[in-house]
């Protein structure tokens, strides 16, 4: 939903909102990208009741989804603060994108939630057609970080290799995100529009300081889940010092290390790849899930918000002209970016430049906002209530989150 406000020459250039009320479900828009079950070759069931008790813990699970092509499901990907689809490097780099191998954006083209459990046989089953959408093949982003191979190993400021590969001299590793646009669904919906949730993302401490906490990892999967296992779930990990089992890397506390208890021995289940992971209880991700392990000298890691480069190309996925705002967030004073948005409208009003688009997470902000430039407000993740009904108040659905867990 977007509103355009912009003064008309001569008049006053003051607008004075007392209530507005963006989010509501539109049921007649053109559809852009109609999915039909059959198109899917499933009959739609609802949701399994083990993700529905992962979503009734944690509402924002509900902003985890999965690929498929029709026939089979690969991979999770998760709902931002703008609305855009984050998941893993396998989705977007190009030659997945151009050559069409295996997890690539020409044949895994939609992304659905609400996911029913898989059948007997583990052939999928698919959601209803208002919870599919197709993605963007003309705006995407990705990024690896790879190294170079040489006489003396892999080497590159930008590598990323646990101990166990190093020793091992084994195959090079790529890692890295893809950032998608997701398209309309057959009601004119996108995904955050419809779903209503989203993960706010944080710039992650150090590796020591992190590894004295638990995250949760919502996912798709099939490992050692068991036939029904394309369903939404969460795996709960204790984070490791990546500066213990990473090498020849700069900032080796830009990735998240653990142990994912559920892998068959030796068993990377490509699957998890993209998964969010979360901060126990909060819908605040610290990163992405990118490579799985059981072996005890190699376990899995993922890449986290530490890196610069991932927040800076997710905030400006859309335009560099965003400001955001969202009063859930864990940080105190905020800058206006997606990791440290402004708590209120009227300070982002304030803040942004003329001709910005103002992003305002779900939620009732209760003040007065008072508007004296052109913007746009946009609000991609769910219903936007703003309006003065006594102070103004702020107001986040959060646990206690530890202040150490993140940085300004």
């Amino acid at each position: 939903v977007k509103v355009s406000l912009v003064a008309v020459t001569g008049e006053k250039n003051t607008v004075h909102i007392s209530g507005i009320k963006v989010g509501e479900p539109q049921a007649k828009h053109s559809n852009a990208a109609r999915i039909s079950s059959e198109s899917l070759q499933s009959k739609t069931q609802s949701a399994s009741s083990a993700s529905a008790s992962i979503v009734q813990d944690n509402p924002a699970a509900k902003a985890v989804g999965r690929f498929t092509n029709g026939t089979i499901a690969k991979g999770t990907g998760w709902i931002a603060a703008n609305g855009a689809i984050v998941t893993d490097i396998n989705f977007g780099s190009y030659e997945d994108v151009v050559i069409g191998n295996e997890n690539h954006l020409n044949d895994f083209d939609v992304i659905e939630f609400n996911v029913p459990p898989s059948n007997p046989d583990g052939s999928i089953k698919h959601p209803a057609p208002d919870d599919q959408f197709h993605l963007s093949k003309n705006h995407f982003f990705w990024r690896r970080i790879d190294g170079t191979y040489t006489l003396n190993g892999f080497e590159g400021s930008n590598f990323l290799r646990v101990w166990y590969y190093d020793r091992l001299s084994l195959s090079n590793y790529i890692g890295g995100y893809t950032i998608i646009e997701a398209l309309p669904n057959n009601k004119g919906q996108r995904p955050g529009e419809r779903i209503g949730e989203y993960f706010q993302v944080i710039n992650h401490n150090s590796g020591w300081v992190m590894a004295t906490y638990e995250m949760d990892i919502f996912h798709y999967s099939k490992g050692n889940w068991g036939a029904g296992s394309h369903t939404l779930k969460k795996t709960t990990v204790a984070l490791k010092d990546p500066n213990y089992w990473i090498t020849r890397i700069d900032d080796k506390d830009r990735f998240l290390v653990y142990d994912i208890p559920n892998l068959l021995s030796g068993i990377w289940d490509d699957d998890i790849e993209g998964a969010p992971i979360v901060y126990k209880g909060s819908n605040v991700a610290v990163g992405i899930h990118s490579e799985g392990s059981s072996l005890a000298d190699s376990p899995s890691f993922g890449t986290g918000f530490r890196d610069q480069a991932f927040r800076k190309h997710l905030g400006e996925f859309f335009t560099t002209a965003m400001t955001y705002v969202d009063q859930a967030s864990i940080v105190g004073a905020g800058n206006g970016n997606i990791y440290q948005p402004y708590l209120t409208v009227a300070e982002g009003v304030q803040k942004a430049a003329a001709n910005d688009i103002l992003n305002i997470a779900k939620g009732t902000y209760n003040e007065t906002v008072y508007i004296n430039k052109p913007l746009k407000l946009s609000a991609p993740v769910g219903k936007v209530i703003i309006g003065a009904s006594g102070a103004t108040a702020r107001t986040a659905a959060l646990p206690s989150i530890p202040r150490e867990l993140y940085m300004d």
